[in-house]
C-alpha cells in the first residue's frame, strides 16, 4: 500500500478571497522522507548535536501542523545548533543540503541563540543535474533575550523539483531575527516563515529575492505576529517572472493585543517579462490594537518600453537585458550577504557555471 499522502500548507491566519482559491496550497502525493544528506561546517564555539529527541511542537511555522505531522511519522533525526550565552560566533555555520537524481528527502533543524548571543547560519540547498524528486527542510528558531540569528538560504534545485521551506521562530526580549533568501531555481518551491515577535523590543528584518521561470511555481506563506511591545518587522519580496512561471504570495502582519508601540511593514516588488505569467500577491494586516502602525504595499509592473529602447539603441540584446533584469534583483539583495562563499556559488549559478563547493 503507498505510504504517499496529500498535504494542505500555506494557509493563511486569516481566511478570505475563497473565491480565488488563494487561501492555501494542496501538493499531492507526497512520499514518506527519509532524511536528506547534510554536510555541517560547525565553529567551534557553536554546540551541535544530531539526535530523536522529541521536536519543538510548541513553535508554530509558515507552512502549517502538516509538516509537523509528516515528520512525526519518520525516524528522521534533529540537528541542533546552540551558542553559548553572551558568545557572539564570528565565522557562519554552513549546512550544505544535496539532493540525488531521484531525492524523497527532509531535514529538521533547530537554531537557539541563547541570551546576549550571535549567530549567522547559511543554508544551501542544491539538487543534482536533472533530478527529479521531493525534498524538504524545517527549521526552528529560538531567539533569546538580546540575541541576533542571522539565516542565509540559498535555492539551486533542479526544474523538476518540488521544495518544501518551512521556517518557525520565536524572537525574546529585544531579540532580532534576520532572514536572507535567495531563490534561484526549483520547479515547485512552497516556502513558509512564521515568526512569533513575543518580547518587548523583538524585531524581525526578512528580504528575499526570487527568479521564477519555464513552468515552476513559487508559493510563499510569510506571516509575523506582533505579541510584545515596541515590537518592529520589515518583510520585504522582490523577484522576476518569465515565460510561463506561476507565484503567489501571502504577507501577513499581525498586531496583536498588547503589542503597543508596535510597527509592521511589507512591500512586494515584482517585475513581469512576459504577458504568459501569473502573479499573486495577498498583502495582509490584521489588528487588534489601537497604538500600533503597519504598512503594505507592491509594485507589479512590465519591463519600461522607454527604459528597454535606450539599453537596445546602446547594442544590448532583448535577451541581455532581460537576463541583466533577472538578476539585479538578486545582485542587490546578495550585497547584504558578508559571507564570501556564499556569494560565490550565487553569481556561479547566475552565470551557468558549474560550482567549485
Amino acid at each position: 500500500m503507498s505510504q504517499n499522502k496529500d498535504m494542505v500548507i500555506n494557509r493563511l491566519p486569516a481566511l478570505t478571497w475563497n473565491h480565488l482559491g488563494m487561501n492555501q496550497s494542496e501538493i499531492r502525493d507526497i512520499p514518506l522522507p527519509d532524511a536528506g544528506t547534510l554536510l555541517a561546517e560547525v565553529p567551534d564555539v557553536i554546540l551541535h548535536s544530531t539526535d530523536n529527541v522529541k521536536r519543538l511542537k510548541d513553535i508554530a511555522t509558515g507552512c502549517g501542523s502538516a509538516v509537523d505531522d509528516l515528520l512525526e511519522q519518520t525516524d528522521i533525526p534533529s540537528s541542533r545548533f546552540k551558542t553559548k550565552a553572551g558568545e557572539t560566533c564570528e565565522k557562519p555555520v554552513r549546512l550544505d543540503f544535496r539532493y540525488g537524481e531521484t531525492p524523497k528527502n527532509f531535514n529538521y533543524v533547530e537554531l537557539t541563540a541563547r541570551e546576549n548571543s550571535a549567530m549567522t547560519v547559511v543554508m544551501d540547498y542544491r539538487s543534482a543535474p536533472g533530478s527529479a524528486g521531493f525534498a524538504g527542510v524545517q527549521t526552528k528558531i529560538r531567539a533569546e533575550k538580546n540575541s541576533l540569528v542571522r539565516l542565509v538560504q540559498v535555492h539551486r534545485l533542479g526544474e523538476n523539483m518540488t521544495f518544501i521551506n518551512d521556517i518557525g521562530t520565536e524572537i525574546g526580549d529585544g531579540a532580532r531575527f534576520e532572514l536572507i533568501q535567495l531563490i534561484l531555481g526549483c520547479g515547485r518551491t512552497y516556502e513558509g516563515m512564521r515568526t512569533d515577535l513575543n518580547g518587548t523590543g523583538a524585531c524581525l528584518a526578512m528580504d528575499t529575492a526570487y527568479i521564477v521561470g519555464g513552468t515552476q511555481r513559487l508559493d510563499m506563506n510569510y506571516a509575523v505576529n506582533h505579541i510584545g511591545r515596541r515590537t518592529l518587522s520589515e518583510i520585504n519580496a522582490s523577484g522576476v517572472l518569465r515565460d510561463r512561471a506561476f507565484k503567489l504570495f501571502r504577507g501577513t502582519i499581525d498586531l496583536r493585543k498588547g503589542a503597543s508601540g508596535a510597527k509592521g511593514n511589507e512591500k512586494e516588488d515584482v517585475l513581469l517579462l512576459d504577458d504568459t505569467v501569473i502573479n499573486q500577491t495577498i498583502p495582509l494586516i490584521l489588528c487588534d490594537e489601537e497604538d500600533v502602525e503597519g504598512n503594505h504595499g507592491a509594485t507589479i509592473g512590465k519591463l519600461d518600453d522607454e527604459l528597454l529602447f535606450y539599453m537596445q539603441s546602446r547594442g544590448i540584446p532583448q535577451d541581455a537585458i532581460y537576463e541583466m533584469l533577472a538578476t539585479a534583483h538578486v545582485e542587490a539583495l546578495l550585497e547584504k550577504v558578508t559571507d564570501e562563499k556564499t556569494k560565490c556559488r550565487v553569481r556561479d549559478f547566475l552565470k551557468g557555471e558549474s560550482c567549485h563547493d
